[in-house]
């Protein structure tokens, strides 16, 4: 039978005025733990239970590179040569001057497992089910594989494969030349190699196929050829196949600019099959049609308008504000004027205001009336003539020539009266039939106008 050994006991309260003698070891009966004495101090030195630790052990090299682990209720069990330990307070430190294999590192009250230095792993790290693997400073592994689970990094991850799993941090560097990182809620992928491209593609039939790239070449997004760019489903699309641009729409494709759309010369609008198209050479701006080209529109503002036939949809008329120049000949019926009279361009020594009678003479070919009767009267400078004839003489006056026509004149003169220039410069007055000569009638009045001083009324030019 075994030798039994006792030692003496007592309660902790009989401890604490127990001094004992040097290396005597006694029993805490309370605490159920041991206590060794050095003969001076009351109590002695009481000895932890391992329950009873409450900070983690350190594990540390001979480089003092640590491992810390949290002491529970399963063993600790350590294997390998040159371990020592020391205790310091409530912590052990486990000095490990040789490499030691660890099967399992797992944290007994859920709040990790902390390494401080680097971690060597010749086999997979892997994140069982729902967990991850968070790394607060940065990974990077050469030659590891990461699958299942999440991978969390506060810094980097580079020089690894990951396969099905999903990356958290802010940067993740698959290669020398590609990073994705996240600031502020922004995610800025980039390909940061000189000129190369972000290529993206899909497995389609089981064949890897770009659909577009970043090119770093040009910065620009190009989409591969033969592939679309749709917007949804609703059919609106834009498509290339190398050649021509096509943009397609369920509906009405709308174009909104702040400035002018610009279209290359020679390069038109083509509208179906029916070969109506527009078109520019940087002069003209030709509108072609195998029908009729309708102008559908209140007004129609154009400086030249080249057309073979000009007709009105809705058999209306069409109104011209300003000068119609034909340089063929005008066929038709013309049933209707907005002005009176017809006049024609003449040279004069000077420009005159409508209403003033003129003759025949001066320094040009006409010029304004000064002597009562005169023989060379040529007709009244025209308002607002109904046609204009020799158009294009330059500086001319219109001078009316037949018709009705504002006439300036002096009185009395009645309706009907024969008029003829004054000797008031420009100036009508009721013909004396005692001074008539051959040519010297104007025409005749359209009012009456009984003032002796300078008035305005209408005129019939041309009628004896």
């Amino acid at each position: 039978m075994a030798t039994q050994v006792q030692f003496r006991r007592g309660s902790t309260s009989e401890h604490s005025s127990f001094t004992g003698a040097v290396g005597e070891v006694t029993v805490d009966t309370d605490l159920d733990t041991i206590r060794v004495h050095d003969g001076s101090i009351a109590g002695g030195v009481r000895i932890a239970k391992f329950s009873e630790l409450n900070s983690p052990f350190t594990l540390s090299d001979s480089s003092s590179n640590t491992i810390s682990v949290t002491p529970g209720d399963s063993d600790i069990t350590l294997k390998g040569n040159g371990i020592t330990t020391s205790v310091a307070g409530n912590s052990v430190t486990f000095a490990l001057d040789n490499v030691v294999n660890l099967t399992n590192i797992s944290s007994l009250d859920s709040t990790g497992v902390t390494i401080n230095d680097n971690l060597l792993i010749t086999g997979v790290i892997k994140a069982e089910g729902s967990s991850s693997i968070q790394i607060e400073d940065g990974l990077n592994i050469s030659g590891a594989t990461f699958s299942a689970g999440a991978i969390s990094s506060n810094a980097g991850i580079s020089g690894t494969t990951i396969s099905g799993t999903t990356v958290t941090g802010t940067a993740f560097t698959m290669t020398s030349g590609f990073t994705a990182t996240q600031s502020s809620g922004d995610v800025t992928v980039a390909n940061t190699t000189s000129d190369k491209d972000l290529i993206f593609t899909v497995n389609d039939g089981g064949a890897a196929t770009e659909v577009f790239r970043l090119d770093g070449d040009v910065s620009a997004l190009l989409i591969a050829s033969g592939k679309e760019l749709r917007f949804a489903d609703s059919g609106e699309k834009i498509a290339s196949d190398g050649t021509d641009l096509t943009i397609s729409s369920g509906a009405k494709i709308n174009l909104t600019a702040t400035s002018d759309v610009h279209i290359p010369n020679a390069v038109g609008l083509v509208f179906g099959d029916g070969g109506e198209h527009i078109e520019t050479d940087n002069t003209n701006l030709t509108l072609t049609s195998g029908g009729t080209i309708i102008a559908d529109c209140t007004s129609l503002v154009t400086t030249t308008l080249d057309v073979n036939i000009i007709q009105s949809t809705d058999s209306a008329e069409i109104l011209i504000n300003e000068a119609l120049r034909v340089s063929g000949t005008i066929t038709g019926t013309v049933t209707a004027a907005q002005y009176a009279d017809l006049a024609e361009k003449y040279t004069a020594d000077t420009q005159y205001s409508p209403g003033t009678v003129m003759v025949f003479g001066g320094e040009q070919e006409i010029t304004q009336s000064t002597s009562t009767h005169d023989a060379k009267i040529a007709g009244i400078v025209s308002t607002d003539p109904a046609f204009i004839m020799n158009n294009d003489l330059e500086n001319g006056v219109l001078l009316g020539l037949t018709g009705r026509v504002p006439c300036k004149v002096k009185g009395p003169i009645a309706k009907g009266d024969m008029v003829t220039s004054s000797n008031i410069p420009g100036v009508a007055c009721r013909l004396n039939t005692a001074q008539y000569t051959l040519g010297c009638v104007l025409g005749k009045a359209l009012e009456d106008y009984d003032s002796n001083t300078e008035g305005v009324i209408e005129v019939v030019v041309g009628r004896l």
